[in-house]
């Protein structure tokens, strides 16, 4: 089977005697889906106010484990002393692990933004 008939063959369609449940056909098999969308503007909300939450949780704790990694070189630096080309390596290190740490966020925070916002427009009559 080609890469295009797998395509053809792929679809979504509401599940019948089923409210809130998607099927995705995949080469003739069907999986389900439960709906997770809130009804109303208030559940919407709580979702979003819960993913900022749980991304602010993961920044903090990135942000922590880069701080541990950081005090624990400078410890073991006191009791040895690394050679300046190895702390220069290992501050650019935790210094892009802050980076990966904040686009990571970031982008967490977009796409439940827009969840968020998608969310509210399909309920927007209610």
């Amino acid at each position: 089977m080609s890469q295009f008939e797998m395509m053809a063959d792929a679809g979504t369609v509401p599940a019948r005697n089923s409210q809130g449940e998607t099927s995705l056909f995949i080469m003739g098999r069907s999986v389900r889906f439960r709906s997770s969308a809130p009804s109303n503007f208030w559940g919407s909300l709580l979702k979003l106010v819960g993913h900022l939450a749980g991304t602010a949780l993961i920044f903090v704790v990135f942000i922590l484990l880069v701080w541990v990694v950081s005090y624990a070189v400078s410890g073991l630096d006191g009791f040895h002393k690394f050679p300046q080309n190895v702390l220069d390596i290992i501050t650019h290190v935790e210094i892009w692990l802050i980076y990966v740490d904040v686009a990571l966020c970031s982008v967490v925070l977009i796409l439940g933004t827009i969840r968020f916002g998608m969310e509210i427009w399909e309920n927007r009559h209610e």
